[in-house]
């Protein structure tokens, strides 16, 4: 195709110059019709400022790719490259990069950016240094005297498919792979306001909007009412873990390498050993034999390492440590071998000395860690290195946190105005493990509110909760509880504990008190409706200090004891005084749970 002396360099065209009119007419568009089938692929095709061309070709070809640069708007909203795979690039008061996919089976990115470190000398947050250094960045400035809304990205993506089964669409989607040591983060939404004012409305704010119409599932359903994500769903966490392939014979395998332009792609697999499947990598680049070599399972251990040579074994959970052992977990970063034993059990808790890889120059110190200490496994030409556990699991969902001080009013709740058909929490689908809890609180914390109103003084006003035994309280009032040993009791009165005999001691009334003593040997008298036979009173201590426990006058006695003495009542233990007859009480103990 002739074209210009200056267009030539690249495959570079003027569609003008190749004979398009560009005024929009329907001849028009047969002609660059035709030049778009005369142009080889990978071409770039500018179109000149004042073409009336829409940038539609009747019979794009989606085994051919062009790049399109227009210096000027193209008609209609939504500018359509000329081909089928095409990019089509329009420079009019700003930048706007399009693609569209019509038959062909290739798709290239309208605009990508593309940023590699391997800068080995730059220096982060250990020198305070948290700037990014990102592939794309984006800034944009709302100053003092703007209005309207101003945002750095906005990402818009509207949907038309219509195979809900086999396709699924995503307006921003972030894809994160994490192939070595460094922290890695998904995604960091970090808002910072240096206002120096209280909040006004939607003064600082994270939002996930669903705006929708219909049931998610239908009352009707069979499934209505069951416990789970359904097809709606506003906030949807998924943690699974990544599949790895077995051993296989002969298999290339790959190593960690970390030269200047690497980009490592470990070979992974997962053994079983006992029922247990375990993760490998390769440690060398290799070959693997024709027969799978024996995987062991891990030693699990808790250790220290000084930083240096040594590592300090606490305990050993199960299994045997060897000498030629490696020891990994999160630390040390690059896997260390055991060399000698210098103390303790052979093969067990004690202290050993270690020796690192080459070309390692050190490994941090830790402390108190869980670590895996397992050997390498030659296989044909390629070595094996122990990594982890193939099932995964996730320390948290979302976890709150923030400096001392500072607080979190509502970290989940909801408005009047919606209703909800299931629960709040419901953990009915999921498989628990015997340290595992719904819902956990420490003692003395309220676990439950009854009857809350949404208003601050319709709080806690009927509650459960758990001190020196199970609670339930009304208006800030313990009314029922149920100790440890089983015994209920419903508490009438609080009673102080004063003086050191029966003269002085205070007056216990009721069939259940709580006693609060401020000082070691102070006493409490029972109640004088004692005085009928089979008649019983339960006393608990709820104090960090002993009580002396007093029959009802100097006339009366607890079995086994002198006339007017006391009983010793241990702090957070209780005791009932029953009547058998006779001026004698009977003290039945209840001691502080375990």
């Amino acid at each position: 195709m002739a074209q210009p002396l200056p267009q030539r360099w690249g495959d570079r065209y003027n569609l003008a110059g190749l004979g398009a009119k560009l005024d929009g007419s329907a001849s028009d568009a047969v002609t660059i019709q035709s030049i778009y089938n005369a142009l080889p692929s990978n071409s770039l095709v500018e179109v000149p400022r004042g073409s009336r061309w829409n940038g539609k070709l009747a019979a794009p070809d989606p085994n051919k790719y062009v790049t399109w640069l227009f210096d000027g708007p193209i008609a209609g909203y939504y500018p359509s490259p000329g081909g089928d795979g095409d990019v089509n690039i329009t420079l009019n008061g700003g930048f706007y990069a399009g693609a569209v996919s019509k038959t062909s089976k290739h798709f290239n990115t309208p605009a990508s950016a593309f940023f590699w470190n391997m800068n080995p000398g730059f220096c982060g947050p250990f020198c305070s240094n948290y700037a990014q250094m990102p592939a794309f960045g984006a800034q944009a400035i709302s100053g003092p005297t703007s209005s309207g809304n101003t945002s750095a990205i906005n990402a818009e993506l509207d949907s038309y498919g219509n195979g809900p089964s086999s396709n699924y669409d995503v307006g921003i989607n972030s894809f994160v792979k994490k192939m070595g040591q460094n922290s890695v983060w998904g995604i960091v939404d970090d808002i910072q306001d240096f206002s120096a004012k209280s909040p006004g409305a939607f003064a600082s704010w994270n939002e996930f909007d669903l705006w929708a119409n219909g049931q998610d599932i239908p009352e009707f359903d069979p499934s209505y009412g069951n416990a789970q994500s359904g097809h709606r769903s506003l906030f949807y966490i998924s943690g699974s873990h990544l599949n790895a392939a077995y051993w296989s014979a002969h298999q290339n395998v790959s190593a960690w390498s970390a030269g200047l332009y690497d980009k490592p792609d470990v070979t992974r697999i997962q053994v079983g050993v006992n029922g247990v499947a375990w993760l490998w990598y390769a440690r060398t680049t290799g070959t693997t034999g024709s027969a799978q070599p024996n995987f062991p399972a891990p030693t699990e251990a808790v250790a220290s390492y000084d930083g240096a040579t040594t590592l300090t074994v606490s305990s050993v959970v199960s299994g045997t440590i060897s000498i030629g052992d490696y020891v990994t977990a999160a630390q040390p970063v690059h896997p260390f071998q055991i060399v000698k034993q210098l103390t303790g059990t052979t093969g067990g808790a004690g202290t050993y000395q270690i020796a690192l890889d080459a070309g390692i120059a050190s490994e941090s110190a830790f402390s108190s860690e869980g670590v895996y200490i397992a050997p390498r496994v030659t296989d044909g030409t390629a070595v094996w290195q122990f990594g982890e556990m193939y099932n995964q699991t996730i320390g948290s969902v979302l976890w709150l946190t923030g400096s001392l001080g500072d607080g979190y009013d509502t970290p989940v709740g909801g408005d009047s105005t919606i209703r909800i058909n299931n629960a709040w929490l419901d953990a009915s689908n999921s498989q628990m493990s015997s340290t595992a809890s719904v819902v956990r609180v420490a003692s003395g914390q309220i676990a439950v509110d009854f009857t809350a109103n949404g208003t601050l003084a319709g709080r806690n006003q009927h509650t459960l909760s758990y001190s020196t035994g199970l609670a339930y309280s009304a208006g800030g009032g313990v009314v029922h509880r149920t100790f440890d040993d089983g015994i209920e009791a419903r508490p009438v009165s609080i009673t102080v504990a004063a003086g050191t005999t029966i003269a002085d001691a205070a007056s216990a009334s009721g069939p259940y008190v709580l006693v609060k003593a401020n000082a070691d040997n102070s006493g409490v008298t029972v109640s004088s409706t004692l005085g009928n036979t089979g008649a019983s009173q339960t006393i608990m201590n709820i104090s960090a200090h002993s009580i002396y426990v007093y029959p009802i006058n100097s006339a009366w006695a607890f079995y086994g004891k002198s006339v007017g003495s006391g009983t010793l009542l241990p702090p957070y233990s209780s005791v009932t005084a029953i009547n058998i007859g006779t001026n004698l009480l009977f003290a039945e103990y209840h001691p502080q749970a375990p």
